[in-house]
C-alpha cells in the first residue's frame, strides 16, 4: 500500500530524480504557481495529465493518511488525483494540507457518513445549534443514530468499513466544524444523490 501511494504522489520518476525538495510550509501559497511547472509545448487534452508537483510536507500529509486507505487501487488514485485537482483550484488558498487530505479521504471513502455529518452541520448552523469550534466526533455523536438505523442499512455498501470511520475522525489533526465549512467548496467528489 505504502508503495502503492509512494508511486502516485510524483508526478513522474524524473521528477522524483531532478526535482530538489525544498520542504515548502503546508499550504498552498508558498508554492510556485501551476504554470511555472506546466510545459505549455504540450497540449492538454483528456488523456494528458497536468503536472501537479507536492511539496514535501504535503507528501509528508498523504503518506500519513496512506495507512487509512481503503486498500482499493482505484479508490487510492482517485484520491491523490483529487488532490492534485484540489492544488490547481485553490492556489493561493491558506487551506490546511492535512486537513484537506483528511477531508478528501472521508469523503470519498465513507460518503454515506459525510453526507449526514454536513446535513447535521448546516441544518444546526441555520438554528445556531453549533459551534465552529465543534468536532467532528460530536457531530458523529449526534447523527450516529441515523445512520446505523434500519433504513440506512441497504446503503452501507456505499461506505468503507463503517468500524474503521469513528478512529478515522479520532485521528490528528481533528476536523472542527469550521475546517468543515472551509473545506465544502472543495468537496466536489460527494455525490448530491446521496446527500
Amino acid at each position: 500500500m505504502e508503495s502503492y501511494v509512494e508511486s502516485l504522489i510524483w508526478f513522474s520518476d524524473e521528477e522524483r530524480k531532478n526535482i530538489p525538495d525544498p520542504g515548502f510550509p503546508q499550504d498552498f501559497k508558498s508554492q510556485e504557481p501551476i504554470s511555472d511547472r506546466i510545459d505549455e509545448n504540450q497540449p492538454v487534452d483528456g488523456s494528458t495529465t497536468i503536472p501537479v508537483t507536492f511539496s514535501k510536507a504535503e507528501r509528508a500529509a498523504i503518506r500519513r493518511c496512506a495507512k487509512d486507505f481503503w486498500d482499493n487501487p482505484r479508490k487510492i488514485k482517485r484520491i491523490v488525483n483529487m488532490l492534485r485537482l484540489v492544488k490547481i483550484l485553490t492556489r493561493g488558498s491558506r487551506l490546511d494540507f492535512e486537513k484537506t487530505v483528511r477531508w478528501i479521504t472521508l469523503v470519498e471513502q465513507w460518503p454515506l457518513h459525510t453526507a449526514w455529518m454536513i446535513h447535521s452541520i448546516e441544518d444546526d448552523l441555520q438554528t445556531k445549534k453549533i459551534e465552529p469550534d465543534t468536532s467532528i466526533k460530536d457531530v458523529f455523536l449526534k447523527v450516529k443514530k441515523h445512520i446505523h438505523s434500519d433504513g440506512m442499512y441497504k446503503l452501507f455498501s456505499i461506505d468503507h468499513d463503517p468500524t474503521l470511520f469513528e478512529g478515522f475522525i479520532a485521528k490528528e489533526p481533528g476536523l472542527k466544524v469550521i475546517d468543515i465549512l472551509n473545506l465544502l467548496p472543495i468537496t466536489f467528489n460527494l455525490n448530491p444523490a446521496i446527500r
